[in-house]
C-alpha cells in the first residue's frame, strides 16, 4: 500500500453534543405521557493551509428544546401536542485579520407549535397535524 505525501491544506475539528430527555407516563388526568428533551451542540473546525497555519475557524453553537404532550384517546382518536424551540449562531473567522470570512456572523431562531393526531374508525385509519414555526 503506497501513501501520497500531503500537498494541500487540511482541518482539526471538534464537537461536542450534550442531550437531556426525560419522559412521564400517566401525569395527569387524560393525559398519557409528557416528553421533555434538550439538547446543546457545539461544533468548531479550523482549516489549516498547506504550510501548516490555521487561516479559518468555524463555529457553530446550536441549543434546541422541544416538550410532547400525548393525549389518551378521545372521541376515537389520539393525538400529540408540543412546543419545539432551537436557536443557533454560526461565524467563520480569518485568522489573519481577525475578521468575517467567507460567510458572515449568522444567528437564527425558530420556535412552532404543533398537533398531530391519528384515529382508527373501522377500516379506516385518519391522520391529521398542524404545525405553525416563526422564524427569526
Amino acid at each position: 500500500m503506497a501513501f501520497l505525501p500531503l500537498r494541500g491544506g487540511f482541518i482539526q475539528q471538534s464537537q461536542n453534543r450534550y442531550d437531556f430527555a426525560h419522559q412521564t407516563i400517566d401525569p395527569f388526568d387524560g393525559f398519557s405521557s409528557v416528553k421533555i428533551n434538550a439538547a446543546n451542540t457545539n461544533y468548531q473546525h479550523t482549516e489549516f493551509a498547506n504550510n501548516g497555519v490555521a487561516s479559518t475557524q468555524w463555529n457553530n453553537i446550536a441549543t434546541e428544546a422541544r416538550i410532547e404532550l400525548a393525549h389518551k384517546e378521545l372521541f376515537g382518536s389520539k393525538g400529540i401536542l408540543g412546543f419545539q424551540v432551537t436557536g443557533s449562531t454560526l461565524n467563520a473567522t480569518d485568522l489573519s485579520t481577525n475578521s468575517y470570512a467567507v460567510v458572515p456572523q449568522a444567528k437564527s431562531n425558530s420556535s412552532a407549535l404543533f398537533w398531530v393526531e391519528e384515529g382508527r374508525y373501522g377500516p379506516m385509519k385518519t391522520s391529521l397535524g398542524a404545525r405553525y414555526n416563526y422564524l427569526t
